[in-house]
């Protein structure tokens, strides 16, 4: 199974959904597409129509939040919306947060992105909350992927101390060897895109997706998509 999770930066702005964004993502074959830093706009319904007409009838879209973006997860296989949440922890957590299960795998996907939050003590809230409602999962097979904003190697970071954690509990935190997923139109680099994994469930192949074919996903170009890369990687169920 293949998933890709990608930051569209929308930021707190509905955009045009160009049918690029569809397209491509659908071209690199994955089974499970996750979209963070969503904002939907009036072409919203025409993108969940455009994926269920290349294989991904499955799409859902966490809780509105107006003037914030949500997260969007299309499957090509039965799913349905979970039951995890990250409620009553710091603001725009839970629009920025999405659960389902994926009905004959019995795999749960979780996609989320953690807001930028520039008040130190909404960051340090949101990760507490998160580690402690995360951590009696390590056994179900599950996978949390998206934008975590948080760079696993940057000291006294709150973010990779909790990963660090979690790591020491028995799940695992997937990043490509290679490459960064957030790029500046400088061309700076920073990996703050990842996968956290259960522990009955192996992931391999991740990679930063840049470009695939005629489709420019994110870099320095002008036609670029977004300002992050595509993180894709296999799960061997």
């Amino acid at each position: 199974m293949r998933v890709v999770a990608w930051n569209v930066n929308h930021r707190t702005r509905a955009r045009a959904v160009p049918r690029a964004l569809t397209d491509g993502l659908v071209a690199l074959s994955p089974d499970v597409v996750v979209l963070t830093e969503y904002v939907p706009g009036p072409d919203h319904e025409t993108m969940c129509a455009r994926f269920g007409a290349l294989g991904f009838p499955y799409v859902h879209m966490s809780t509105l939040s107006a003037g914030h973006n949500q997260v969007v997860i299309a499957s090509r296989s039965v799913s349905s919306r979970g039951s995890f949440r990250l409620e009553k922890s710091a603001p725009n957590a839970e629009c920025n947060f999405l659960h389902v299960h994926l009905e004959s795998d019995d795999l749960d996907i979780v996609g989320f992105r953690v807001p930028a939050y520039k008040d130190p003590t909404h960051k340090a809230a949101y990760w507490r909350r998160f580690e402690a409602r995360v951590r009696p999962l390590v056994d179900r097979r599950i996978i949390m992927t998206g934008d975590f904003n948080t760079h696993l190697g940057r000291s006294g970071c709150v973010g990779a101390e909790a990963l660090h954690r979690l790591q020491g509990t028995g799940w695992h935190v997937e990043t490509p060897a290679e490459g960064g997923s957030y790029l500046s139109r400088k061309g700076k680099q920073t990996t703050i895109d990842h996968a956290l994994v259960g522990r009955p469930l192996r992931v391999g192949d991740a990679r930063y997706v840049l470009t695939h074919g005629s489709y420019v996903f994110a870099g320095t170009r002008e036609d670029a998509m977004s300002d992050h890369a595509v993180l894709q990687f296999d799960v061997v169920m």
